[in-house]
């Protein structure tokens, strides 16, 4: 079975992640190649900021949790040091 090329990157963007679908339909591309290397680049966007928000809302929960924020906060946190 031979597919058109528009048939087959309609399919592979369908495959997508929606949030990734939403970005890479912003975009222009003239071959399959060109989308494939998009939706890398999308991915890993997502992931850093995935991977920024995780790690600051963990410092910061804990900092929240442990302190209660300000300087206050580490103030009561250090006091036995």
């Amino acid at each position: 079975m031979h597919e058109n090329k528009e048939s087959k990157t309609a399919r592979f963007v369908s495959g997508l992640r929606r949030q990734i679908q939403d970005v890479v339909e912003l975009y222009e591309y003239s071959s399959m190649e060109k989308l494939v290397h998009l939706d890398f680049k999308v991915e890993s966007q997502i992931l850093k900021k995935t991977s920024f928000k995780t790690t600051h809302n963990f410092r910061m929960d804990g900092f929240k949790l442990e302190g209660g924020g300000g300087v206050n906060g580490l103030k009561k946190h250090f006091k036995n040091f």
